[in-house]
């Protein structure tokens, strides 16, 4: 079993008018508001930046870079044209605009990954993608954004056939359930503490949006391949112990 490392680093809505913007907060409010101004109050305080929160939705965000690593080769960082804002004048700053290079970079995905994952994995591919966190996170999003802006192929390609088949592997996944009945979560970031992994990374996943609006791209990138590689030592140290025997094939 050849893991592929994957990881991905997502933007919210940010081409949403400050209306829409607005909209969004206004209409998550927390639940025990009703009162309009009560809601408005809130809203002045402490809902101005609650649409960042659509970086965690794959109906609403984008994928901004994905960092791949096949075992024991050098992390990429798969781009599209978006990290280096490369859009065409037309649509730069509009939703096409950003639909448009985030197809870019689906495309380029499953150019990436097709040769690795076919023939048809169940029987064939030794190659497995791991994420962290990946089952509620990086796999979903990756599906989803692929159905959403026509790249069926991809989609199609990391589809389980059954629920979470043996050709996608969650780390965080297969600590917290070692054994039947387990369950919780646990970060990259204290499994490396815990393993002595170094940490040393500049920025975490929610700095990507800032560092993007700051311009700080070679900073992202750095941070995304140095997921995969903390995530490739995590699983050596797993996988010494025999934590992924029951999904080897």
């Amino acid at each position: 079993m050849t893991p592929v490392f994957i990881d991905i680093e997502t933007l919210p809505a940010v081409e949403w008018s400050d209306e829409q913007k607005k909209a969004y907060g206004m209409k998550n409010h927390p639940k025990r508001m009703s009162k309009p101004e009560t809601i408005q109050a809130w809203y002045d305080k402490e809902g101005k930046d609650l649409w960042q929160r659509t970086a965690l939705d794959p109906m609403l965000g984008h994928i901004l870079c994905v960092a791949v690593k096949v075992a024991g080769q050098e992390a990429r960082c798969i781009k599209g044209s978006r990290l280096h804002r490369a859009v065409p004048p037309w649509l730069e700053g509009t939703a096409a605009g950003y639909s448009w290079v985030e197809r870019v970079l689906l495309v380029e995905l499953h150019a990436f990954l097709q040769p690795l994952l076919e023939p048809p994995y169940e029987s064939h591919s030794d190659h497995v993608v791991v994420a962290h966190n990946g089952y509620g996170f990086d796999f979903p999003w990756l599906i989803k954004r692929a159905c959403i802006l026509g790249v069926p192929e991809l989609g199609a390609l990391l589809m389980p056939r059954k629920r979470w088949g043996t050709h996608l592997l969650d780390t965080q996944d297969a600590w917290m359930r070692l054994l039947p009945g387990g369950r919780g979560y646990v970060s990259k970031d204290a499994l490396c503490d815990a393993f002595g992994i170094p940490n040393d990374d500049e920025i975490t996943g929610a700095d990507v949006y800032r560092c993007w609006k700051d311009g700080e791209l070679e900073l992202i990138e750095h941070h995304a391949k140095r997921d995969v590689e903390k995530l490739e030592a995590i699983w050596d140290r797993m996988d010494a112990c025999n934590m992924f025997e029951r999904y080897r094939r």
